[in-house]
Parts: C-alpha cells; sequence; structure tokens
C-alpha cells in the first residue's frame, strides 16, 4: 500500500472546514484477489485496519465490485493496475475510503 498524494482542501460554508484526502495505491497479490473476490467489503476492511487505517465507510465502484463476478474467479483479471483508494481523512465523511480500479475495465 502505497500513499500516492494528500490534499487539504477548504470548504467554506457558515464556518471553514478543511478536510484532508488521501490518495492510496493499493496493489493486490492474486490470493488478496480471491479474498476481495469471495468478500469484497469484509476483505477490504481488514486490509485498511491492518494496515492501520480506520475504517468508518467503504464504497467499492460499482464496475470494480461487478467485475469479481466475470473473470471466472482466478484474481488476475480483477483489475490489471493496483486499486485506487481515495481515503477521507477529515471532515464529516472522516475515515470513508472510495475504492476503484485506476482505468475503465
Amino acid at each position: 500500500m502505497e500513499v500516492v498524494w494528500v490534499v487539504n482542501l477548504t470548504h467554506d460554508t457558515q464556518q471553514e472546514v478543511v478536510q484532508e484526502i488521501e490518495v492510496l495505491r493499493i496493489d493486490l497479490s492474486p490470493e488478496e484477489k480471491a479474498k476481495f473476490r469471495a468478500s469484497p467489503e469484509e476483505f477490504m476492511k481488514e486490509l485498511l485496519e491492518t494496515e492501520g487505517y480506520e475504517v468508518n465507510g467503504l464504497a467499492i465502484d460499482v464496475d470494480l465490485y461487478n467485475r469479481r463476478d466475470e473473470d471466472g474467479g482466478g484474481g488476475a483479471d480483477l483489475c490489471d493496475e493496483p486499486l485506487i483508494d481515495v481515503h477521507i481523512k477529515q471532515g464529516s465523511l472522516r475515515s470513508t475510503h472510495f475504492l476503484k480500479c485506476p482505468h475503465p475495465i
């Protein structure tokens, strides 16, 4: 798991709120892809927590989620690039993770 970049956003409503967004690149092994395929939410929550991340919410791109059923279960074709995790670190969606393949599958 590798941090690609971190962005601080300022959103001005009635008061100033700063949110920090971190983008991670997650390269899954064939064995990990098989575990993802069996239970995407459970596997990703466990993987992220093992790496020290808090997980209050998890959203998996529907194309990635559906792809797990289309490639025959072998794992190699789940996503041919490392997954992208957009992790909201602060604000009202704190510790929410959005997972996707970095390009159309």
